[in-house]
């Protein structure tokens, strides 16, 4: 699942954002898909790391996890502009770097 918003140039990503202080990994990946496509998921196995380097002096962990959903349809909300399912082997251009590489790392795990 990808979602794009106006914010980024209009590029696909996963679902994601922000921790807040009272959560831990696992609570935030399913607060923010559930506030971005308005989706309950079951996360599933231990979290996939990637370093982003936004310029020399600033760098970012992103965490990813996979997910069953459990409860709801993907639907854009306020913040998300559309959102869809793809071919793995047929992704759109305009996906964040990111996502190809975790889309690698999980291979067959991904359904």
């Amino acid at each position: 699942m990808l979602r794009i918003d106006g914010r980024d140039k209009y590029k696909y990503k996963f679902p994601g954002g922000h921790i807040l202080d009272t959560e831990n990994f696992k609570e935030s990946a399913q607060r923010e898909t559930l506030e971005e496509i308005s989706c309950k998921v079951n996360i599933k196995g231990e979290p996939i790391f990637y370093l982003h380097k936004l310029d020399d002096s600033l760098h970012l962990i992103l965490v990813h996890y996979l997910a069953d959903i459990v409860e709801g349809k993907p639907l854009p909300t306020t913040e998300i502009k559309e959102v869809g399912w793809f071919d793995l082997n047929n992704l759109p251009d305009n996906v964040f770097d990111n996502v190809i590489i975790i889309l690698t790392q999980v291979g067959n795990q991904v359904i």
